[in-house]
């Protein structure tokens, strides 16, 4: 089965928002809110130069939101999600779903920004 969407109304422009994704559970218990250093390095970086008086959110996403959003976007494969043998590919799938419903722009915890972009994006379109 081939997934079709139409076009999303705010394809005109790129909403201000950046997601990532993170497991529910860390892998190791008690070493603060990431469990792996670069990932505060990199969502500081993040914080840095995407900055909320510019409109912009950082949105981290769960593996139980990311479900949550399968749920109410693609309940057709919401079994076969489930099904998939890790978190990692919740993840990878997960994603899709949530620029598929919120736009924005996506990046992995483990990805350090140096620049603002997203001028540049908007140029691009």
């Amino acid at each position: 089965m081939v997934l079709t969407a139409s076009v999303p109304s705010w394809s005109a422009s790129l909403p201000r928002v950046v997601h990532f994704t993170r497991p529910d559970q860390p892998k190791k218990a008690g070493v603060g809110p990431f469990p792996v250093l670069i990932w505060e390095v990199a969502l500081r970086s993040w914080q840095r130069f995407f900055l909320r008086s510019r409109g912009f959110r950082l949105r981290v996403w769960h593996d139980h939101n990311l479900t949550e959003c399968m749920q109410q976007e693609f309940p057709e494969y919401l079994p076969a999600f489930r099904a998939l043998p890790g978190g990692i590919e919740r993840s990878d799938i997960g994603r899709y779903c949530v620029m598929h419903q919120q736009g924005g722009i996506y990046a992995d915890l483990d990805y350090e920004v140096r620049a603002f972009f997203y001028t540049e994006l908007l140029a691009s379109n």
